[in-house]
């Protein structure tokens, strides 16, 4: 019974998040995100995985023909380098066949999760579970947020902002564990790692 009435926060603020961004999955592709995804033959197979870390990785606009009506290989679509991001593009690929309402949901499910770790953090820095629930609710449904969780080609600000949240995590248990569970400071360092290939 304790277990759970110190998860309800956590629940609540994932129900709430989810609720709030649920009618996204009824939206089509936000600006080029037909292009990177809809249209992109790349992330249509897991073969592609590896030309992830390859020289060509930065797609070239220019080369690109936006007109075209069907399925091309378009590369990564990314103009910079954010190879973690682009892996999870495969999931929308092969489990929701490049439909917008399953590229939304992957979005929307990392929103949450970011939701309840802003939550965690502040209730585990500031001793105060109300003041958690309020950070969590507050960077939730900000609507600064909206453009990040509804775009996906900006998947890869979501996507960082997990990796550096779970990092604090990592650093607020190793911190307040007297520095002796070494497990959770190379946990630290793997996630600040993976937000700058985000």
């Amino acid at each position: 019974m304790i277990d759970y009435l110190k998860k309800r926060p956590a629940i609540l603020i994932f129900l709430v998040t989810f609720l709030v961004y649920s009618p996204m999955l009824l939206n089509q592709w936000v600006g080029d995100d037909n292009i990177i995804i809809g249209k992109n033959a790349f992330y249509a197979s897991w073969k592609n995985i590896p030309r992830l870390f390859e020289k060509g990785y930065i797609s070239n606009a220019q080369e690109i023909n936006f007109n075209n009506g069907s399925e091309s290989d378009y590369g990564t679509g990314s103009v910079s380098y954010r190879p973690a991001s682009n892996l999870i593009y495969f999931f929308d690929g092969h489990f929701f066949r490049a439909r917008p309402w399953g590229s939304h949901l992957i979005n929307i499910l990392v929103h949450c999760v970011n939701s309840v770790l802003m939550c965690w953090i502040v209730n585990r820095v500031f001793s105060s579970l109300l003041l958690g629930v309020f950070a969590g609710l507050l960077f939730s449904l900000h609507p600064i947020q909206s453009e990040a969780v509804a775009v996906m080609s900006y998947r890869a600000d979501i996507v960082a902002a997990m990796f550096v949240l779970c990092s604090f995590c990592f650093w607020i248990k190793f911190n307040q564990g007297g520095y002796a569970d070494r497990k959770y400071y190379f946990g630290s360092l793997v996630m600040y790692f993976f937000c700058f290939i985000q």
